[in-house]
């Protein structure tokens, strides 16, 4: 099955897009087989995501900016679930430094992502999952990389958690864990 690849064209000021000829040549050195989605709205990433998962894609990439890697993120997930847990998710966040490239210990620009994904181990990681009232009162899910409680801040890594790119999606709340690679469940101790 090849990589399923969600590029944003608007990212970085529509820079990812004028660049869309090289980072594409780069990314094939790492996924030699490769289908591509080019989104042209808002949360069109989290929908692709998701038929893609359940289309039998294990490998996902995020390209763009921090908006386009949290929707694809969230394409991981339905109404609360994995769609598909043994998936693996990778991004190469093609604006300047963020909070996410930090976190990950990845330079900016979308070079310094695709030769960090060449070397990268899929390794588990967290995310938080936020749960309210859309502003029509409609009940949302949301999950992302940074803590529920504080938006700003990333969440404490787990000792068994590595920073990398190309991560295995594992939800870890109070009760449950559900990750891949060896698809666990449990409580946090027990996964890993």
């Amino acid at each position: 099955m090849t990589a399923f690849v969600v590029f944003n064209p608007n990212s970085w000021g529509g820079r990812t897009g004028r660049d869309w000829q090289e980072i594409e040549a780069a990314l094939e050195k790492v996924f030699p087989l490769m289908s591509f989605f080019v989104t042209t709205a808002p949360a069109q990433a989290a929908h692709m995501v998701r038929d893609a998962l359940r289309d039998g894609h294990l490998e996902i990439l995020a390209v763009g900016g921090d908006g386009t890697i949290n929707e694809a993120l969230n394409g991981f997930f339905d109404r609360g679930a994995p769609v598909s847990p043994d998936a693996v998710f990778s991004f190469v966040h093609s604006g300047h430094e963020s909070q996410l490239c930090r976190r990950f210990s990845i330079a900016p620009g979308w070079q310094a992502g695709v030769a960090h994904l060449a070397k990268a181990k899929i390794h588990k990681q967290n995310v938080g999952r936020v749960a309210c009232l859309s502003q029509n009162g409609e009940p949302v899910t949301r999950f992302s990389w940074a803590d529920p409680v504080s938006a700003s801040a990333p969440p404490p890594r787990a000792p068994w958690a590595a920073p990398a790119s190309r991560v295995c999606l594992g939800l870890v709340l109070p009760a449950a864990c559900t990750g891949c690679r060896p698809v666990c469940a449990g409580t946090r101790p027990a996964c890993g």
